[in-house]
């Protein structure tokens, strides 16, 4: 309303011929001009902000010269800096760096930096732009110092909210609309890359940095359409699955190379959305995540943190091993200040990953190096058996999938058949029981072992003796015998396991 109103107020005075000179009259309607070029400023920005939110931001990414842009936006930002009496500096770059990115938009995200730091800094202050390429990280890093009034440590997550300032009261004294840094931090994850600040607190300058993703040459990094994953092939219980999620092609072969020399079958998606179309067939046993990764028009989601949260909701997903690979950790780091990191999720940076991904991966395979490990999918409607089993065999360093129903236990056998290595089935459940569980191995000649425990040894029809008498693929042990002897059952685990179905 601001800028409307002075629209407003200097036309009213115009035609009221409430001036003294021609000159006077002059100045006010250059008044309304830049009222309403203020106005059209924000009504850009809620526009940004809309086409974000309903996911229809487009980007054209292209290789785009780091030079001219910058030459651009020194061109248009020098008058402001005239006017506010400071000198922006800008670090010398390499004629040959080039990003893979919108120019439009990699334009408009330092315009909107570059203009608050010039804004929020004092006459005689310095505003510093500094760009960097960073090879291992696979970006381009760009950075504004200034030394203008700072930001409390405690406010530098919210000024990236929509409409909110450090201080209210900067509003009437230097304009904005609170939606510059929002839109700002959109668009750099939208293309792949990462924005944050830092600030020592107020009156002692700050310094905001954000990353797009480094051109390489050949092909572009951010996809324009979908099915920008790799297909599945070629794992099962002694090659298990490994998910990498990750735009720069380079670094996603290392990430493959290293995971397939621990003994996994490899498969990558280069956007979060491409990687829940991958996790909707299959149950890999362990996923990196790069923090920054690109988006198409109309994604669903948009950051590896995105993809995070979902995975998070996703039952089958229980035990698998979810590594964050960033090359933005700093604005991980003060993101995680504000928002909690579910359990279990670890970090590495791409400088440390040849240090700690092995790490990982160890505890996606605790069997050991060579990637032998015990993946046990229990189907037993009765929650108590189900936390006896529990203890039993998670001591044992063995991994389980739980299904509460028949029903329950075919979809996960359907999603995630190849990396389980037993299947414990109670025979009286809900819905499907397990003797239609049975029925349906058999008609799929599954040879997944399958070992029977049930308070109810003894099938009540035909129709039941001869679902548990076909093939060799089921042993039977009751509840009981369980609970009476666990030694005895756990060595029946681990055999049942090891002869794969052939006993």
């Amino acid at each position: 309303r601001t800028p409307l109103n002075g629209i407003i107020g200097y036309l009213q005075l115009v035609i009221n011929e409430l001036y003294d000179t021609p000159e006077e009259a002059r100045e006010f309607l250059l008044g309304a001009q830049q009222s309403a070029e203020h106005l059209l400023t924000i009504i850009n920005d809620v526009l940004d902000i809309a086409r974000i939110e309903a996911g229809k931001m487009r980007l054209q990414p292209g290789e785009t010269s780091i030079v001219a842009v910058l030459d651009q936006v020194q061109r248009l930002v020098r008058v402001q800096a005239d006017e506010a009496g400071l000198q922006v500096e800008y670090q010398p770059v390499d004629d040959e760096l080039t990003a893979w990115c919108d120019e439009e938009r990699l334009r408009q995200v330092l315009l909107n930096l570059i203009g608050n730091a010039v804004k929020f800094t004092p006459a005689g202050g310095r505003v510093a732009v500094g760009v960097q390429r960073r090879d291992e990280e696979g970006d381009v890093r760009f950075e504004i110092r200034d030394t203008g009034i700072g930001i409390s440590p405690d406010k530098l997550e919210a000024i990236f909210c929509k409409f909110v300032q450090a201080d209210g009261s900067t509003t009437r004294r230097r304009g904005g609309s609170g939606l510059g840094l929002t839109i700002s931090r959109h668009l750099v994850e939208l293309m792949g890359g990462a924005l944050g600040g830092d600030s020592d607190g107020e009156g002692k300058g700050s310094v905001f940095f954000f990353t797009v993703p480094l051109h390489r040459g050949g092909e572009g990094r951010i996809p324009t359409s979908d099915g920008n994953a790799a297909p599945v092939e070629g794992h099962g219980r002694n090659r298990p699955l490994a998910l990498v999620v990750e735009d720069d092609p380079l670094y996603r072969d290392y990430l493959c190379g290293l995971l397939e020399q621990h003994g996994f079958v490899t498969t990558w998606a280069a956007t979060a959305d491409d990687a829940l179309l991958v996790l909707k067939e299959h149950v890999p046993r362990i996923v990196t995540i790069d923090y920054s990764l690109p988006a198409r028009e109309s994604a669903r989601l948009n950051t590896g943190w995105d993809l995070l949260v979902e995975l998070q909701r996703d039952e089958r997903l229980a035990h698998t091993v979810t590594v964050i690979v960033t090359g933005d950790g700093e604005v991980l780091l003060r993101r995680l200040e504000t928002e909690r990191l579910p359990s279990g999720i670890e970090v590495i940076s791409k400088l440390d990953v040849p240090a700690e991904l092995p790490g990982a991966i160890e505890r996606a395979l605790p069997g050991g190096p060579d990637g032998r490990h015990s993946r046990i999918l229990v189907a037993d409607d009765d929650p108590h058996f189900r936390l006896v089993l529990g203890r039993l065999l998670e001591d044992r360093g063995h991994e389980l999938l739980w299904a509460k129903d028949g029903e329950e236990c075919l979809r996960l056998l359907e999603v995630a058949a190849d990396t389980i290595d037993l299947l414990l089935l109670d025979l009286r459940m809900p819905t499907i029981n397990g003797y239609e569980v049975l029925e349906r191995l058999h008609q799929l000649g599954s040879a997944l072992p399958v070992l029977i425990v049930t308070a109810f040894p003894e099938p009540e029809t035909i129709e039941e003796r001869m679902m548990l008498s076909g093939g060799g693929l089921t042993r039977l042990l009751t509840k009981h015998e369980v609970l009476s002897d666990p030694g005895r059952f756990c060595e029946l685990i681990e055999h049942s396991i090891n002869s794969d179905g052939q006993d």
